[in-house]
């Protein structure tokens, strides 16, 4: 895997998977995929420049991370995070991983 940037994920290989989030880079390095409850989006940086964004599992990927979420659940932020560094050491994500 090291070094490589071709596919070895076909992302339509999860076209049906509910409940669906994930990222990840197109083939290549040419872009990014990000999925948020099975809505994918495919950005790529055109000729002209410019971000062009497609909606559609067409893509294959060299990596992807992704995970199946059905419901959500709110948590209570403790008012000692203020952001990503003090987040990192909250007593939760120290326990246990999260769901």
């Amino acid at each position: 895997m090291m070094g490589r940037r071709e596919a070895m994920l076909d992302l339509r290989t999860l076209k049906d998977q509910s409940h669906l989030y994930g990222v990840g880079p197109i083939d290549g390095l040419m872009g990014e995929v990000t999925i948020a409850d099975g809505r994918p989006s495919l950005a790529r940086i055109g000729s002209d420049h410019r971000v062009h964004v497609t909606e559609d599992f067409e893509v294959g990927v060299p990596f992807f991370v992704w995970a199946e979420v059905p419901a959500w659940r709110d948590a209570r932020i403790p008012d000692r995070v203020r952001g990503a560094a003090t987040a990192t050491i909250s007593p939760l994500i120290a326990i246990r991983p999260l769901p």
